[in-house]
């Protein structure tokens, strides 16, 4: 015997910022392992950033990093793209490491 089971998914947008996709190149610094590592943008926002770090990045919820962004796409950004940014891991996606072949991770830019 089977038992069905339906789930409803909110399509409700809990997002602060709307999101823009803009492929850029980032550099991460990474306080708790002391290294740095290349990222790409997915997509970003006034509250932070989505992007693919390697799979070596030895990142975890929670930690500080700071993200210095390389190149965009295109310059609508202005002069964001020459500062540093002091942000917080909130995410972490191990999942698309076999298929993609890197880690998805969501931070929160600091104030």
């Amino acid at each position: 015997m089977y038992t069905a089971v339906v789930m409803e998914f909110s399509t409700i947008e809990r997002r602060v910022h709307p999101r823009h996709q803009i492929p850029a190149g980032l550099t991460v610094e990474h306080a708790a392992s002391k290294r740095s590592f290349p990222a790409r943008a997915a997509d970003l926002s006034e509250g932070g950033v989505a992007m693919f770090v390697p799979p070596t990045a030895p990142v975890q919820t929670g930690q500080e990093i700071d993200i210095t962004f390389g190149w965009f796409a295109d310059d609508s950004l202005g002069n964001f793209a020459t500062q540093t940014h002091k942000a917080i891991i909130v995410r972490v996606d191990r999942e698309p490491l076999l298929s993609k072949g890197h880690i998805e991770v969501g931070a929160q830019f600091q104030a």
